[in-house]
């Protein structure tokens, strides 16, 4: 069986062989291993949706660095940045309602934690 270049094992890391994409694992979840609940797949989606309304992909090069959905917007990352300012222009016009609404929905998902 081949391994896909984008999956990567974190034993290192946790010590448990948790096996994931890096970026779309729960940070909650890989920093403890414990508590897998749909929480874990919530936050998953939510970087989904964090890439389709920036345009910016999970791990891409912002300013010389990687971009991390996480720490950009979630209420735990450590920038903290407006997520609605960073919504692709090339996708168009958001009506700003709702851009409010997928902005706050992207933010809540990625801020979820296991067990709650």
């Amino acid at each position: 069986e081949t391994e896909s270049n984008s999956t990567m094992t974190l034993m290192d890391t946790t010590g448990a062989g948790l096996r994931g994409t890096r970026g779309y694992i729960c940070p909650y979840f890989a920093r403890t291993t414990r508590n897998f609940t749909s929480a874990n797949e919530v936050f998953s989606l939510g970087i989904v949706l964090a890439e389709l309304v920036t345009g910016i992909l999970q791990n891409s090069k912002v300013d010389g660095e990687d971009l991390d959905h996480f720490e950009y917007f979630s209420n735990d990352g450590m920038l903290l940045k407006h997520f609605e300012d960073y919504a692709d222009e090339n996708a168009g016009v958001w009506p700003s309602d709702l851009l409010q609404k997928f902005s706050h929905l992207t933010v809540m998902m990625i801020s979820m934690r296991p067990g709650n």
